[in-house]
């Protein structure tokens, strides 16, 4: 697994803990605000994440098997095998599955089981770990760009979140690219925490509002006082 330094911690940004939590997830493509579907002038040079790098979910519906997530996620099939080996065949609605790859290098599969509150993450190598959680919450993460959103993210969520977070915006056509440094963000996501409150992860991504101050605002999802 590669390693990454960690980024700075952007010191402008905050963490909310939500009033209120959605009944359930968002589909993982949604639409932007209702005219502004214009890119924004880039106003000070913007810090892209590398392209090396690529994130694929699956949220389970009804009569899924772990064969359409993986099928999905371009895995070659001789490495099904193993993979299901490892984290079982039995799925409900709502849990998730997560592949995250590397130079186009499968690079770990994140499964997150929501009725038993449990994860379990398999390796490129093929090893497997598994944490048991206690409780989850939705929190509203907010911040403001200074060099690019990835690199806010990365700091106070985790390097592999904040690739989720982008991958869901790219989907719905928000410019990443040309975000102008001071856009500030609201990201409402599911943070699940273990038994003696420490955070192992974060699960659903509820919606994200992001504002360009001077070029308009994008809305995916579901964010409090704000429609998309």
């Amino acid at each position: 697994v590669a390693v990454t330094d960690r980024l700075p911690v952007v010191t402008s940004a905050s963490v909310l803990l939500a009033d209120t939590e959605p009944e359930a997830a968002l589909p993982l493509h949604a639409g932007v605000s209702a005219g502004l579907s214009k890119a924004a002038t880039l106003e000070a040079t913007a810090v892209p994440a590398p392209e090396t790098k690529r994130v694929k979910e699956f949220v389970f519906e009804p009569g899924d098997t772990l064969s359409h997530g993986l099928a999905m996620s371009g895995l070659p099939m001789h490495r099904w095998s193993d993979l299901v080996d490892r984290v079982g065949t039995v799925f409900h609605p709502g849990d998730r599955a997560i592949f995250y790859f590397e130079n186009d290098e499968f690079e770990q599969l994140l499964v997150i089981f929501r009725r038993k509150n449990q994860r379990i993450t398999v390796t490129s190598d093929l090893d497997v770990h598994t944490a048991t959680a206690s409780a989850s919450r939705v929190d509203a993460v907010k911040g403001s760009v200074q060099t690019s959103l990835f690199a806010a993210l990365a700091a106070l969520l985790d390097e592999r979140t904040a690739w989720r977070v982008g991958t869901w915006l790219k989907h719905a056509e928000v410019p990443l690219k040309t975000l102008p440094k001071g856009s500030t963000f609201d990201v409402r996501i599911e943070r699940i925490t273990g038994q003696n409150g420490e955070t192992i992860g974060f699960g659903a991504i509820r919606g994200v509002r992001i504002d360009t101050v001077h070029k308009g605002a994008y809305t995916v999802g579901e964010v409090p006082g704000y429609s998309a």
